[in-house]
């Protein structure tokens, strides 16, 4: 891949991923709280143990998709997984 290409596949993924602080899959029980339970833990968890945290979700998800929720577990997945990629972005 091109580094024009790359670039403008990162902002455009960093466009998109940078929602994942306005959505919720599955309800709306967070988005009706003041501050989102994950915004607590990346405030208080070390850079490593908010990761952990992220990436536990993204497996917990992942691997249940086909015995309970089906792609609305897929999309909690990505949704976890779209706010590892803003944070990554954040940190740089």
């Amino acid at each position: 891949m091109r580094t024009s290409e790359a670039k403008r596949l990162c902002e455009i993924l960093y466009r998109d991923y940078d929602m994942s602080k306005h959505m919720q899959v599955g309800g709306d029980h967070y988005r009706k709280q003041e501050i989102q339970p994950w915004e607590i833990m990346k405030a208080w968890y070390t850079r490593e143990e908010f990761e952990a945290y992220m990436i536990g979700n993204i497996i917990k998800y992942v691997s249940r998709y086909r015995m309970k929720n089906g792609v609305q577990d897929l999309q909690k997945a990505k949704h976890y997984l779209d706010e590892m990629i803003t944070t990554y972005h954040e940190d740089k």
